[in-house]
């Protein structure tokens, strides 16, 4: 479990998408936030509330919609990422974290 504050103010400026080998979930604790999220490449943006939450499967990216938002994650301990570009889907790396 973390804090997850992302860099990109703005979806449109996130240029790679991640996807764990298992479900991540996002709760908005503060602010409104954002996550960009691809399957089968179709692509959808998520606005959450605070306190909302979202349980994330696919590829993925978050962003802050206001500037004091933060998410609280939770992942297992022990799992691979798989980093895309956002826009071509080309493999770029994957990181195992055990």
């Amino acid at each position: 479990m973390g804090v997850f504050k992302p860099e990109f103010t703005n979806p449109d400026d996130i240029v790679m998408l991640e996807k764990h080998t298992c479900p991540e979930i996002f709760v908005c604790l503060q602010g409104k936030m954002g996550l960009v999220l691809q399957s089968a490449g179709n692509e959808r943006i998520i606005e959450l509330q605070p306190l909302q939450a979202l349980t994330v499967t696919d590829y993925h990216n978050g962003f802050m919609i206001d500037p004091d938002g933060y998410f609280l994650v939770t992942e297992r301990s022990a799992f691979t990422t798989e980093y895309i570009d956002r826009k071509t889907g080309a493999f770029i790396k994957k990181v195992e974290v055990t």
